[in-house]
């Protein structure tokens, strides 16, 4: 038995050292540092042995593609992701190893920033400037860049410390000093998962916009139409801002319902004013919160409130939302448990988000009362949805970030 255990602690023991060492991509061996080192959108490659340096250039992007479904480790980036300074083993703090490729970190909050959402930060544009937009001179390398800053679709990398900030101030006038220099890099950059938050509290999801960084949009504006009878969830407007990637707080506004009683001062009677707030209050609160990111043994979490009346006829709706994706396939089922201040009822509401081509996301969902569809076409910082609202009414949505 003892023979059996000591076996088994040494054979996860070889697993865990083989995850946190850096291979050579082509042979798996552990690299020889020195030998035909090679820089490829921001990463050091290094190899075991001649000829492998060859055979990664011949197709890095299968390489490293390959490094991610056996999960190991075959290149380093050059920079800090969250940062987007120039660092190193020697000078980092902490690291994170993702889709092949181990990233460091100046310090523990960049890392942990970077773990909710590599796909975002790992990305990389399909264009590059090795110019120095700011001093217009030319880099010799990725390894000879101080950072890098992204903006519209290219990566400009700079040539000293300071001149990221003023590239910041006027980025469309800094790259047009270098638009010359402009080079396609080989695509295949991370893929950045355009999804729905399905915040369940009456129409199905709401797209989260990403800004040209591929990071959420810091203000999301978004109106709803729906061609119906009932004037409260004809006309729906919501302004929400990203106080970070996970936490987003607003305020909206629906349509008019004349029948409504005065509502009551929120100092004055504050459950009573989220019970009966309807379109004769000004603005309503809402919120949503991703409490975590989906990994690969959990789901993601998201608690929220709003107040949709195409479900929730007044009052306010507060929920907590699972979904997990469903590896190797564009489906990301979610379940819901919904309880609203009016009337105090509690459902289940559940559905499904299908990733379709070119950024186009299919969701449909019941809501515990309705069924609900949508077609959304997501851009970097616009969505657009064509809804039918409790399986027969005609809408649509449309989102802006800024």
């Amino acid at each position: 038995m003892k023979t059996v255990l000591s076996t088994l602690v040494l054979v996860i023991a070889c697993l865990s050292q083989a995850q946190s060492q850096i291979l050579c991509p082509i042979l798996r061996n552990p690299i020889v540092p020195g030998a035909a080192p090679m820089q490829y959108k921001g990463l050091l490659v290094e190899v075991c042995c001649a000829g492998c340096d060859a055979k990664f250039q011949a197709n890095p992007e299968k390489a490293l593609a390959d490094a991610e479904k056996d999960g190991v480790v075959v290149a380093q980036s050059l920079f800090d992701p969250v940062a987007k300074t120039r660092l190193d083993a020697k000078g980092s703090k902490a690291y994170s190893n993702f889709a092949g490729v181990r990233y460091y970190f100046a310090n523990e909050e960049n890392k942990t920033s970077f773990d909710e959402f590599p796909q975002v930060y790992a990305q990389a544009p399909k264009n590059e400037s090795l110019t120095c937009p700011v001093m217009k001179e030319k880099i010799e390398s990725h390894a000879n860049a101080a950072g890098y800053a992204d903006f519209e679709g290219t990566r400009y990398y700079f040539c000293c410390a300071g001149c990221d900030a003023t590239f910041a101030e006027n980025p469309a006038k800094y790259a047009a000093n270098v638009k010359g220099s402009i080079k396609s890099v080989t695509p295949g950059e991370a893929k950045v998962n355009r999804t729905m938050a399905p915040t369940c509290a009456g129409c199905a999801g709401e797209a989260k916009l990403l800004g040209p960084d591929g990071l959420p949009a810091t203000w999301t504006f978004t109106y709803r139409y729906v061609n119906i009878d009932d004037p409260k969830a004809q006309h729906r407007f919501s302004l929400d801002y990203a106080v970070n990637p996970r936490l987003y707080v607003g305020i909206e506004r629906s349509g008019s319902d004349n029948a409504v009683m005065p509502v009551p001062r929120f100092q004055d009677d504050p459950f009573d004013y989220l019970r009966k707030s309807d379109g004769d209050a000004l603005i309503l609160p809402r919120f949503s919160w991703f409490i975590t990111p989906e990994g690969d043994n959990h789901p993601s979490l998201l608690v929220g409130m709003a107040s949709d009346r195409l479900s929730t006829p007044r009052g306010q709706a507060f929920f907590l939302t699972a979904s997990k994706h469903i590896k190797d396939t564009p489906i990301t089922p979610f379940v819901s448990v919904k309880t609203n201040t009016w009337g105090g009822r509690t459902v289940f509401p559940f559905g499904v988000n299908v990733t379709l081509p070119n950024d186009m996301i299919f969701q449909g969902i019941n809501d515990g009362d309705y069924s609900h569809f949508l077609l959304t076409k997501m851009a970097n910082q616009q969505a657009y949805s064509l809804l039918l609202a409790r399986g027969k009414h005609l809408g649509f949505v449309v989102s802006w970030g800024f």
